[in-house]
């Protein structure tokens, strides 16, 4: 049964609408502020308020979305929200969709102020303030504040990068993914399939720039055990029929295998998780990265 059907289901079982201890709640007795909620969706129709977004938030596990025009006297925001499953899930959410360039702001469990307004996440929820009529960039913070405080949380927000190394490490190119859509948007579907990520967990991604200035990615893929995670390389090397590689042995527990392009790939599994690196320049260049990941699971 394919995944994303699994996923909707999942949803639809925890219940998508948003009772009074959910995000609606959260809308309601706000002082200052007039809310009317414009729409909401569910999972099976969440592409009508995020066409872009709707499949990648719905990987992520998205329960429910709405949007609500907010006033306090003549100026008004428009505010999007989204709640997910898990808190996991939401930060996912939150760090694929958020604007690339802004200024990072602490607001919830992580935000960000760009050019078009304030985007955080808190708990389960990802949220999205604008500014609209007579609206200014400190009214949109104030709004968005007061969201903030008034949304649940836990203790211990998700540190969804941290199995990523820090050494190299390209600023702002992480990725953290909980399914092939999200992955293939950085790579391509075609390696989410011959990788198996359909079959993960989730896992995270990242550029890294190596001593000679190349830069390359590093993939580290969770799934539900070790068995799992052999049989996703064994797929994977099957598929690679005809394509030179050093197949691991007592002095290198890792596959080399060497791209026609003149490129090489490190493939290597630890416990539950794979560790990947699929576009490495010839010479060993990125070996001793590869390694020293390995190194930190």
């Amino acid at each position: 049964m394919n995944r994303c059907f699994l996923t909707i289901v999942f949803v639809l079982l925890a219940g998508c609408a948003a009772g009074p201890g959910g995000i609606q709640g959260v809308f309601r007795n706000t002082g200052d502020y007039e809310v009317t909620v414009t729409d909401k969706t569910d999972a099976f129709t969440i592409e009508k308020l995020v066409p872009e977004l709707g499949s990648y938030f719905v990987e992520f596990g998205v329960d429910s979305c709405l949007t609500a025009e907010v006033r306090e006297g003549s100026r008004s925001f428009s505010v999007f929200t989204a709640t997910f499953l898990t808190a996991k899930g939401a930060t996912g959410a939150y760090e694929y969709s958020r604007p690339r360039e802004g200024e990072p702001l602490e607001i919830g469990d992580r935000g960000i102020r760009s050019a078009d307004g304030i985007d955080f996440v808190r708990g389960n929820h990802l949220v999205r303030v604008r500014p609209a009529a007579g609206a200014d960039m400190e009214g949109v913070e104030k709004l968005a504040r007061t969201f903030a405080r008034r949304i649940p949380g836990g203790p211990f927000p998700p540190a969804v990068f941290s199995p990523l190394p820090k050494e190299g490490l390209v600023p702002n190119s992480e990725l953290f993914f909980m399914g092939p859509r999200v992955f293939g948007a950085r790579f391509s579907p075609e390696l989410a399939e011959a990788l198996s990520i359909g079959t993960s967990i989730d896992g995270v991604t990242a550029r890294y720039t190596l001593q000679s200035g190349e830069e390359i990615s590093i993939v580290k893929v969770r799934f539900s055990g070790r068995t799992q995670t052999v049989q996703a390389i064994h797929d994977f090397v099957q598929s690679l029929e005809g394509v030179p590689m050093v197949r691991p042995s007592d002095n290198r527990n890792y596959y080399t295998i060497f791209n026609p392009d003149n490129t090489e790939m490190y493939l290597a599994e630890y416990s539950d998780w794979l560790l990947f690196i699929p576009d490495a320049p010839r010479g060993g260049k990125a070996q001793w990265l590869f390694e020293f990941a390995l190194r930190s699971i």
